[in-house]
């Protein structure tokens, strides 16, 4: 597995069980913010490492995140939680919003792992 799968691998991963849960519970009364833009962050931020590891793979990611939050949609009835259009459709800007800013970071952000990858690795003769 490359450097850059495990990379993305082990920043998604984290964030889509802690969205399934957070998404799944029952909700709490009284929660501060507002819903939909709890929505666009959670999920520009799932589909942000993504993007900005592998530009390439941008639009499989938010097509990727947009199901997955389709997907908890569908779910959330079984959970007593109501399905609402609304949320998917903020998910899905989240998604989009969330690749574009992965891609305007990819060059920053590739020499900043190349420059700490440099200090970090043994030097060869």
């Amino acid at each position: 597995m490359s450097r850059g799968l495990r990379l993305i691998l082990t920043l998604t991963l984290p964030l889509a069980v802690a969205i399934l849960v957070a998404t799944l519970m029952p909700m709490p009364k009284g929660v501060p913010g507002n819903d939909k833009m709890q929505h666009m962050l959670a999920f520009g931020a799932l589909a942000l490492p993504t993007a900005m590891v592998r530009p390439r793979w941008a639009l499989w990611s938010v097509l990727a995140t947009v199901a997955y939050g389709g997907l908890i949609e569908v779910m959330q009835p079984w959970f007593g939680r109501s399905a609402d259009l609304l949320d998917l459709r903020a998910d899905a800007i989240g998604a989009v919003c969330g690749a574009i800013l992965g891609g305007v970071l990819h060059l920053p952000a590739r020499a900043l792992w190349r420059r700490v990858l440099g200090t970090i690795a043994p030097q060869r003769a």
